[in-house]
Parts: C-alpha cells; structure tokens; sequence
C-alpha cells in the first residue's frame, strides 16, 4: 500500500512538471506570436493555451475552478469599471520611483 502512494506521489508530481513545461511552451509561443507582427487567429490560439495550461494546472494543485473562474471575473470586472488591479498600482508605483 504504501509502494502504491508513493507512485502516486510521483505521478502526480511528474504531471504537475509536464504542465509547467506546457504553460511555459505556451508563453514561449505567445512571445513568438508577438514578434511575428498582429495575426489575431495566431494570438488568440497561443492566449488560449497559456489559459488552458494555467487552468489545467491550477486543477492539479488543487486549486478549484471556481475559486480561479472567480478571481478571474473579479479582474474582468475590475477593467470593465476602470478601477486598476493591484498589480497595476504596483507597477505605476515602480516606474515613477
């Protein structure tokens, strides 16, 4: 029994690690898209990789999907009403010290 958990353990981990190199394959494919100049198609599909990644990965660490959906909603409606996330006063805060 304790044999079985411990493959367990390890297959959980080599999944998390094999999504993180997804995720990051993903955000080296957005850059890409970048440099290559405005194709909408190429930067809508690498965007949805880096949020399918970012939500399969959350899933594995047991963040649930609803807590991310929500956040994510808050952030949208942040936007949508003008009011700046936390990481955006942060950086204005950066780039006027």
């Amino acid at each position: 029994m304790k044999h079985e958990k411990s493959f367990d353990i390890a297959r959980s981990i080599r999944a998390i690690e094999g999504l993180k190199v997804d995720l990051l394959g993903a955000v080296t494919g957005l850059f890409r898209s970048l440099q290559g100049g405005p194709d909408s198609d190429a930067l809508a599909e690498t965007l949805s990789q880096v949020i399918f990644y970012t939500w399969r990965l959350a899933g594995r660490l047991g963040v649930p999907m609803e807590l991310v959906n929500a956040r994510l909603s808050g952030k949208v409606e942040s936007l949508r009403v003008g009011e700046p996330d936390a990481a955006a006063v942060e950086l204005a805060g950066i780039s006027r010290g």
